[in-house]
This record gives structure tokens, C-alpha cells and sequence, in this order.
């Protein structure tokens, strides 16, 4: 074990090697995406981009990444709290959660959308998407003191607990229908195939979806 009052100098092999991963850190994510991954006419983040940072493609709006988008710019805030642009981008991300990726009608984060925030796989949703939703309203909620995003949060938590929780076998159930339902048999997929959203077997529960759930429960309980 090293002591760091000792050891980890900035000259030190422990220093050099926390100076390098700080450098990438800014250059390779933080300066890289944000704003430039903002997406100022529909909302949220696109995510597709060539090898020059073009934007291009259909820049489909995934649940997963439009919440660890904002949840990045959330955390990294927590280190750099007068840094405008993850500022912005935890902020716009977050009105993109609570917004057009927020089922109005039935409650519960659609799975996926059109760049123009058209509900797409008939409305149906996914706990593991959920998940990284739940974490990443608590991250702006911790970052910005933000009391929408706490709500968010707690919305997002309850909607789970009511739909998704199995409470005769433990666990939670993985896609859902729009209306919450769990989809647990191939016949009552309403998109062609054996497999999820996040291709695991219809009617199986995977660790994937559960460690995400506790990681975004455990965020979300420190500050709730």
C-alpha cells in the first residue's frame, strides 16, 4: 500500500499516471463530446459521428445513452462545478429525460426513439435503460441541488416498483410493454424475435439489468 502524502508527488510514477488519465479524460470525453454531441434541434444527444466528428445517420435515441450522456456531464460537474458546457449538457439532458423520452400517457421511459422523439418498438421499455435514467436524474440531482431531477428520480423508481418488480419469485422483470406489463413469453413480443431489447432470451432475467438497478437504487438512496 502507498502513502499518499509521500508518494503519489506530481513527479511520481502514481502523480504522472493521475496527470495522464486527467489529460485524457478532458481531451478524449469531456472536450470531445459535450456540447458538441447536444442536440439543439430535437433535443437530447446524438450519438453517431465519423472519424472527423460529422454528424450522420438516423441518430436514434436510446434510453441508455441519452441517460449516460447526462449522467456523465452530471459527475463530471462534481469535479469542475463552473465548467459551462457539462453544466448545459446535464441540464439538457436532463429535460430530455423528463420530456420526450417520458411516457406522458402510461408513465416509465420509452426504450427508444426517433431523432424527432417518435416512440419506436410499439412504445415498449426496458428496466435496464430504466436504471441508467433513474442514476442519472440523481447524478444532476446531487451535481445542481436540482429538485426536478430528484423527482424525476423518484418518479422513475416507483414506476419501476409498480410494473417491473416480481414479487412472487424476487428480481426484476427486463422489457416491458407500454403499459408496463412484463413481457415474460416470445408470443407477447410486440417486435419479431426470440430476444429483448438488449438481446437476452424472452422470459429470462439477466444480472446485467439487476447490478445497474442496484448501482441507480444506491445513488438515488443518498440522496433521497
Amino acid at each position: 500500500m502507498y502513502r499518499q502524502d509521500s508518494e503519489a508527488t506530481a513527479d511520481s510514477p502514481i502523480g504522472i499516471a493521475r496527470r495522464d488519465i486527467e489529460e485524457a479524460r478532458w481531451r478524449h470525453a469531456i472536450d470531445a463530446w459535450f456540447p458538441r454531441c447536444i442536440d439543439r434541434q430535437y433535443g437530447g444527444f446524438i450519438c453517431d459521428f465519423d472519424r472527423q466528428w460529422r454528424p450522420g445517420g438516423n441518430q436514434v435515441k436510446s434510453l441508455e445513452f441519452q441517460a449516460r450522456q447526462t449522467w456523465f456531464a452530471a459527475a463530471a460537474l462534481e469535479t469542475a462545478p463552473d465548467h459551462p458546457d457539462l453544466r448545459e449538457s446535464a441540464l439538457h439532458g436532463l429535460r430530455y429525460l423528463e420530456g420526450p423520452m417520458w411516457d406522458s400517457r402510461d408513465g416509465g421511459w420509452f426504450h427508444r426513439l426517433d431523432r424527432a422523439g417518435v416512440p419506436q418498438e410499439l412504445g415498449s421499455k426496458h428496466t435496464h435503460g430504466a436504471a441508467y435514467a433513474i442514476a442519472a436524474a440523481s447524478a444532476v440531482a446531487r451535481a445542481l441541488d436540482d429538485r426536478s431531477a430528484l423527482e424525476l428520480a423518484q418518479t422513475g423508481f416507483e414506476w419501476l416498483e409498480s410494473n417491473a418488480r416480481d414479487r412472487e419469485n424476487g428480481g426484476y422483470f427486463g422489457p416491458l410493454a407500454r403499459d408496463g406489463a412484463p413481457i415474460v413469453a416470445v408470443e407477447e413480443c410486440p417486435w419479431f424475435g426470440g430476444l429483448d431489447l438488449i438481446g437476452t432470451p424472452i422470459g429470462l432475467k439477466d444480472a446485467n439489468v439487476h447490478n445497474d438497478l442496484l448501482e441507480a437504487f444506491c445513488l438515488l438512496e443518498s440522496i433521497w
